[in-house]
């Protein structure tokens, strides 16, 4: 008797605790739909700098076109994780622009130094 009791608490909790395991694995979860604005609209502002050219931004587009495609596979967890690398890989885009500008700015100015001390010594 002790032992069917025991087995009767055995199975229930087993199956209370494979209930709130499948629960915490389903898809209760919501779109990501703020991190994918986000992304999008970091995407699309390093669209209009040089950023355009650069890989970072392309990778940034991939992410965010797989994103978009897990949350039709109702996939959020995913669809969450890669709007994140979306928007951390457009953000690098930007700044490797605002370095690369940075970089040519400083430059102009070394050769602009450089032409007005040969105007100097002449």
């Amino acid at each position: 008797m002790i032992q069917r009791v025991f087995t009767r608490h055995s199975v229930l909790m087993v199956t209370v605790f494979s209930a709130a395991l499948l629960a915490g694995c389903g898809s209760s979860k919501q779109p990501p739909t703020e991190k994918m604005a986000t992304a999008e609209s970091y995407i699309n502002t390093a669209r209009e700098t040089e950023a355009r050219d650069l890989v970072e931004l392309r990778r940034a587009e991939d992410k965010l076109s797989q994103a978009k495609a897990a949350v039709a596979e109702e996939e959020y967890e995913v669809a969450e994780r890669l709007a994140e690398q979306a928007l951390i890989d457009a953000r690098l885009a930007e700044a490797k622009a605002e370095s690369n500008a940075a970089r040519q700015a400083t430059e102009d100015l070394r050769d602009s130094i450089d032409t007005l001390r040969r105007e100097v010594n002449r």
